[in-house]
C-alpha cells in the first residue's frame, strides 16, 4: 500500500534531509575534536605568502624614516652652522663641531643621534677653511621606491 504524501511532509522530509547534510559538512560531530591536517597546512601556506609579501616592504619603510631623520639631522646642524656664522662671522675650523654643543652660547643643545647606529652623529663634517663654506657628509640607507 502506497502512502500519500502531502506538500508539507515533502518540505519537512527536504528540510531534515538538508539538516543532516549540513550538519556533517560544517558541524564536526562525534570525536572529532581540533583542525585536520589539510586545514592546518592551508592556513600556515596563507601566512607565509603574507609575510614573505610584506617583508620586503617593511625594510623599506624602516631605511625611509631612518633618512628622513637623517635629513631633519642636517637641517638641525645647518641651523646651528648658520647661527654660529651669524655670531661669530665664520663657519668653525675642520674637526671643531662640537664646539655647537659645549659653546657659549650652545647652539645645539645635545649633537643629532644617528639612526643607523643609535651613536652621535657619524657623518663628516667638513669646513673648507677661507672660503666660507662647509659640508656636511650622510650615509644614506638604500631603499626601492614604489
Amino acid at each position: 500500500m502506497q502512502q500519500e504524501c502531502t506538500m508539507s511532509d515533502f518540505l519537512k522530509m527536504a528540510f531534515m534531509a538538508g539538516t543532516r547534510l549540513l550538519t556533517k559538512l560544517f558541524i564536526k560531530t562525534g570525536n572529532r575534536a581540533g583542525f585536520s591536517l589539510v586545514e592546518l597546512i592551508v592556513v600556515v601556506g596563507i601566512i607565509a605568502a603574507l609575510v614573505g609579501l610584506a617583508t620586503p616592504y617593511y625594510g623599506d619603510y624602516v631605511n625611509e624614516s631612518k633618512n628622513s631623520v637623517m635629513r631633519a639631522n642636517l637641517h638641525t646642524l645647518e641651523k646651528a652652522l648658520m647661527d654660529y656664522r651669524s655670531d661669530k662671522g665664520d663657519y668653525p675650523v675642520t674637526g671643531d663641531v662640537g664646539v655647537l654643543v659645549s659653546g657659549t652660547p650652545r647652539y645645539l643643545s645635545e649633537f643629532p643621534i644617528d639612526p643607523n647606529n643609535d651613536a652621535p652623529a657619524s657623518w663628516g663634517y667638513a669646513y673648507t677653511a677661507g672660503t666660507g663654506k662647509y659640508n656636511l657628509d650622510v650615509r644614506y640607507d638604500a631603499y626601492r621606491r614604489p
